[in-house]
């Protein structure tokens, strides 16, 4: 028989792997050919094969493998009569067996191979398939495409992700090797030398049977042998065929590989002794059979194809006399031994190997089980990310969970899709990832319902399956972030509180101390025009500086006013009413392109508070907003409504350590404009002293506002987007069960007599000696003291005298309430007036023994002084 070979032909998706196979092989002894894939096209034809397998190639055997392409293959025609036709669930069957590929395609799953991937962008053209139509034809019937990944394709992974996008299908990779597919081939090789062997055995048989009668039983043995499977069955088929031939004692079978025997197997009794001299000159054996040193037996080289596989020693045989003869019968039936042995040694290797094959498969299947059992059932959420492209390649239930999106769902979209970063940025931590640079990230992740979740994250890269992904773990740090924020919230109203404390104390100090100057400057300047007659220049300049000292006296009560400690008298008002009221004149005060909108929810809106300071709250609004017009036409709009205190906004609310009282109404005024907006940046400083983003701003009206809102226990929120407008809503707490207060009857205070004696306390020199000018020239008799001590030597002394006391309040040693109290208690009835250059809501409060009739506020005009006093002696009357 000619030396022909075997050829393998599969389908061309297989071509990649075929190749890599075909190294592993003779390629004189077989070849691979792979014919045109028939996916939507006719199945395969003889007339196909016949132009693929031309005679030339002078083949033995043909091994076609294939799926539903092959079902049109019936009786071979005679010039390809060596052809075996094996059709399998899948043509991608090979690569990894026929149970996986049945399980995915029951699962929906489209199979590809790398060979498939790197046509299928021609594949869809030829058919006519755009993008729309892929989708919806695949669609219709797969649920997701799988790669059978044998590593063949540097590309596979991009390409496999291109194809899903195109169709539209969620997408994996599972890694396979080339070992399924060469023990597939290896398997047909080893079928197709057995059958050769078989055939090849067969005829030697039928010649000798021909040739010699006397074979008979020894050819009736070796069927036996021929019909053996394992190597041990084969071998002790052959040792009992060799003893019984030749009658010999014993019959042992060396294995010899690599110039050394192997462990030696016998049939009968043996000379111990022996076995060194017989192994040494089996290993020296060189011919195919030679007998023993003894005489009374021999040595017979096994051997297959050129490669030595043992020797078989025959030791005292029964007739030795024989041997030539024997040797003869040896060499003739060791070729049939030889054919057997080898098979049984390849079939021996290939269990061996799909042993191992199997068991590492076990191993792997646990291993893969155990890694996705941790994987999975792990309460970290965690997440399988392809660096390249972004793609979620897995994700664990604790992420399915936390996201609210299905697991096919969350494995279907890129990492960008939930990260609030702009793709690019996404890409680029991806990339610091992959290449070790920083495995610890914070990202705001966006859930299936559209919220936010702060996350902390730690990503390190993996190889899956031939692939480098990163195995990222996610914790919800949402929580920790907000108590964070309200952590540095309270820090930074704290801070602010201390520093309103810190800054009112240092106000109050200052504006005592200016009004008690400004009170000498006052008063002297009055002193010296009543001295003068009018008309003169000297009293012309002398009004001027008047004017001017009490516009100075205005700084204090603006400072006074932003802590919120500005004086005035609150009572029950009607906010409704006031901003009615205030209305046209506060449309007067605007530009003409500019209107006053005035909306109202409600007739009356009752709380307590100062009318003067409410007022300039509606002036410095309604100017701040008529000024963010920018100069253009628009509208300015006031609106009133109550809320509740759940209603109160806390967006950009000043103060900052302002709450609602629970359960408590409030009055909501909101003054809105259609201007320039603030940015968030200035949002922060609008309410600092001098502040301001617009050229013609002021930088005092919304200071001013936040001090009347403070002064009233209320809030001011700001709402606002730059280039879109404000609305500024100030929220002041509402009287419950208010009704309109009656009429008060005002008291007609009598006429008294001028003159009598005032007892002047104060600290300051310049301030008691214009306040006794005042007074004296007011027709009032004086006494002088600098503190209380001096004041009650002073009383005592003049007794009878003093119809009225006037003390300042604020002195070093005895200050003006302990003053007071001495007083009161030389005599009950002494009229009194207290004056400070503090607010009086800081001074005229806590528990005190003694009250005075009049509280008089520095700087004080002659004026203001001398009604004062009417108002003091009117209580003693």
């Amino acid at each position: 028989m000619p030396d022909r070979r075997l050829a393998i032909v599969a389908c061309a998706w297989l071509a990649p792997e075929l190749e890599q196979v075909a190294r592993g092989f003779d390629p004189a002894e077989v070849v691979f050919v792979r014919y045109p894939a028939r996916c939507g096209r006719p199945p395969l034809t003889w007339e196909d094969l016949g132009r693929l397998l031309p005679e030339t190639l002078e083949l033995d055997r043909i091994e076609i493998l294939g799926s539903c392409c092959l079902e049109q293959l019936g009786k071979p025609p005679p010039h390809l009569a060596g052809c075996r036709v094996t059709r399998q669930p899948h043509c991608l069957a090979p690569l990894a067996g026929d149970f996986a590929v049945t399980r995915y395609q029951q699962q929906g799953q489209y199979l590809v191979s790398s060979g498939w991937l790197t046509h299928w962008r021609a594949r869809l053209a030829e058919q006519g398939l755009d993008g729309d139509t892929a989708a919806e034809m695949f669609g219709e019937s797969v649920a997701g495409i799988v790669h059978l990944d044998t590593g063949v394709l540097p590309d596979a992974d991009r390409e496999l992700a291109a194809f899903a996008e195109r169709v539209r299908l969620p997408h994996q990779t599972v890694w396979l090797g080339l070992d399924q597919l060469a023990l597939r081939c290896q398997a047909l090789v080893f079928a197709w030398r057995a059958e050769r062997r078989e055939a090849t055995l067969g005829g030697r048989l039928e010649l000798a049977r021909r040739c010699n009668a006397d074979y008979a039983m020894v050819l009736d043995l070796l069927k036996l042998i021929v019909q053996a499977t394992g190597k041990e069955a084969v071998l002790r088929e052959v040792l009992q065929l060799y003893q019984m031939m030749f009658a010999a004692a014993e019959v042992a079978w060396m294995p010899i590989s690599d110039g050394s025997a192997g462990e030696v197997v016998r049939l009968g009794s043996g000379d111990a002794a022996q076995e060194p001299r017989i192994k040494e000159a089996a290993l020296a054996l060189k011919e195919s059979a030679a007998p023993l040193p003894s005489g009374a037996g021999f040595l017979l080289r096994v051997q297959w194809e050129g490669c030595l596989l043992g020797v078989i020693c025959v030791d005292r045989i029964a007739l030795p006399d024989h041997l030539e003869q024997y040797l003869q019968v040896a060499r003739e039936t060791v070729v049939v031994c030889a054919v057997v042995l080898n098979n049984a040694l390849n079939l021996e290797h290939l269990l061996a190997v799909s042993h191992r094959l199997m068991v590492n498969e076990e191993a792997l299947k646990e291993s893969e089980q155990t890694y996705h059992d941790l994987f999975q059932k792990s309460s970290a959420i965690q997440l399988l990310i392809d660096p390249a492209t972004g793609e979620i390649m897995a994700a664990n239930e604790a992420a399915v969970a936390f996201y609210g999106f299905p697991s096919d769902t969350l494995t279907s979209l890129r990492i960008d899709q939930i990260n609030d970063l702009p793709q690019a940025s996404v890409r680029e931590e991806l990339a610091r990832a992959a290449a070790g640079v920083e495995s610890h990230f914070l990202f705001r992740h966006r859930l299936a319902d559209g919220e936010l979740r702060n996350v902390e994250i730690y990503s390190t890269s993996i190889r899956v399956r031939g692939r480098t992904l990163l195995h990222t773990i996610l914790h919800d740090i949402t929580e920790r972030v907000r108590s964070e924020e309200a952590r540095r919230d309270l820090e930074k109203r704290l801070q602010l509180a201390h520093k309103a404390q810190s800054l009112g104390r240092m106000a109050g100090a200052i504006a005592h101390k200016f009004n008690n100057l400004l009170g000498a400057v006052l008063g002297n300047l009055e002193l010296a025009l009543l001295s003068l007659p009018s008309g003169v220049p000297p009293a012309d300049n002398l009004g001027e500086a008047l004017k001017a000292a009490s516009r100075a006296a205005e700084v204090s009560t603006l400072m006074l006013t932003y802590l919120g400690q500005a004086p005035g008298r609150h009572e029950k008002l009607d906010l409704a009413e006031l901003c009615r009221r205030s209305a046209a004149a506060l449309k007067n005060g605007l530009p003409p392109m500019v209107d006053l909108v005035l909306e109202q929810e409600t007739s009356t809106l009752w709380l307590n508070g100062s009318e003067q300071q409410l007022q300039q709250l509606l002036a410095s609004l309604v100017t701040n907003a008529w000024e963010a017009l920018g100069g253009v036409a628009g509208v300015v709009r006031l609106r009133l409504k109550t809320v509740q205190a759940t209603q109160v906004g806390t967006l950009n609310r000043f103060p900052l350590d302002w709450e609602p009282e629970p359960g408590a109404n409030y009055c909501a005024l909101e003054v809105a404009d259609a201007g320039c907006g603030i940015s968030e940046t200035d949002i922060g400083e609008l309410f600092d002293p001098f502040f301001s983003s617009k050229f013609t701003g002021r930088g005092l009206g919304l200071p001013i506002v936040l001090g009347v809102v403070r002064a009233h226990r209320g809030a001011v929120t700001v709402d606002s987007e730059h280039g879109k407008g404000s609305t500024f809503r100030v929220y002041l707490p509402l009287l419950e069960g208010a009704e309109h207060p009656a009429e008060r009857s005002v008291r007609t205070l009598p006429q008294l007599p001028q003159g009598g004696t005032v007892l002047l306390v104060e600290d300051e020199p310049s301030v008691r000696k214009t306040t006794s000018a005042m007074l004296s020239i007011s027709g009032y008799q004086v006494l002088e003291a600098k503190d209380g001590a001096e004041a009650l030597d002073l009383y005592r002394q003049h007794q009878g005298a003093v119809r009225l006391l006037l003390s300042d309040l604020t002195m070093p040693g005895q200050d003006g309430w302990s003053t007071l109290a001495a007083l009161r208690k030389l005599d009950p009835e002494l009229p009194a007036i207290l004056t400070s250059g503090y607010d009086q809501s800081q001074v005229m409060c806590g528990e005190h023994l003694q009250w005075p009739q009049v509280f008089l506020r520095k700087p004080y005009s002659i004026g203001s002084l001398l009604e004062a006093v009417r108002q003091a002696l009117a209580h003693q009357g």
